[in-house]
C-alpha cells in the first residue's frame, strides 16, 4: 500500500525551484538600534520564502537563541519576533 500525500502536505514538500531562488538580500533586513546594534524581524527574513524555508528560519531563530548568540523578543503572539545579537554571537 502506497502513502499519499494529503492536499496540504503537498504545499510543504521542498521542489527544486524553491532550492534555486536566489538568496534574499540581508542588508535589506536588518535594521539598526539605537546601540548600534544589528536587529532582525523574522518577518521581513520570510517575506518571499517558502514555507519550508520559513520554518527553517524559524527554527535557526530557537538554536541561536538556546546557544545565547541571539535576543528574541516578540510582543504578543503571532506577531513578529525580533532578533538582536545576544552574549556569544561574536563568539561562535
Amino acid at each position: 500500500m502506497e502513502a499519499s500525500l494529503l492536499p496540504f502536505e503537498d504545499s510543504m514538500c521542498v521542489n527544486p525551484s524553491d532550492q534555486e531562488r536566489e538568496p534574499l538580500q540581508t542588508q535589506t533586513h536588518t535594521q539598526s538600534c539605537s546601540k548600534g546594534t544589528a536587529v532582525f524581524s523574522l518577518l521581513e527574513l520570510n517575506g518571499r520564502c517558502s514555507r519550508v524555508q520559513a520554518a527553517a528560519n524559524f527554527f535557526s531563530f530557537l538554536v541561536l537563541k538556546k546557544q545565547k548568540a541571539l535576543e528574541l523578543r516578540q510582543d504578543a503572539p503571532y506577531t513578529d519576533i525580533i532578533a538582536m545579537p545576544g552574549p556569544t554571537f561574536h563568539h561562535l
